[in-house]
């Protein structure tokens, strides 16, 4: 059976936070965990989705969320699908911001759960992260998106590659996540 990659997820506080985890036959491996903020924060540290919904698409399940923050509106949408090269299923995440804020502070980040993971080829538009037997692929388009690793944090974050400066604008990135292609 070929690995598959999977969202969980789980309401905390005022929001829904989510775990990504990859599962092998019925072993499950919990690899990333999404970091919330509070109600406190100006600029949380992933998209508040307060609300979530999952829905049955022609190309299969797909799960929306909204949420606020201040003065500003975040959406997103998480859906699993063929990665296109294997039977891998893959994660895709899409998030939106509104704001009327020049200060809008779009970011997805997420912190390593396994101690003993490692993370190699770090770039701006992909990293891996090795847990046991598993290992997950985090990609970007690095036109649309910005990829960042912080190892003594063990946290990556993704966000918009450009940022406009000017008020009253959306912004969107976008990212896969999936198990890694197995190698020869």
């Amino acid at each position: 059976m070929t690995p598959q990659c999977e969202i969980d997820f789980r309401f905390r506080d005022d929001r829904h936070g989510h775990v990504i985890l990859i599962r092998l036959q019925n072993e499950v491996l919990e690899i990333l965990e999404s970091v919330e903020g509070t109600g406190a924060d100006e600029w949380p540290p992933s998209p508040p989705l307060q609300q979530i919904h999952e829905q049955e698409l022609p190309t299969g399940t797909v799960i929306w969320g909204l949420g606020m923050s201040g003065s500003a509106h975040w959406s997103g949408s998480f859906a699993v699908e063929e990665d296109g090269t294997s039977a891998t299923r893959r994660l895709h995440a899409e998030l939106a911001l509104r704001s009327s804020s020049q200060n809008a502070g779009p970011v997805s980040t997420y912190r390593v759960l396994d101690p003993n993971a490692t993370v190699v080829q770090p770039t701006e538009a992909s990293l891996e992260v090795c847990s046991q037997f598993n290992q997950l692929l985090v990609n970007v388009d690095p036109e649309r998106a910005l990829l960042q690793w912080f190892p003594e944090q063990r946290l990556l974050t993704i966000r918009p590659r450009v940022v406009p400066e000017s008020a009253k604008v959306t912004l969107s990135w976008d990212y896969y996540l999936g198990p890694c292609p197995t190698r020869v």
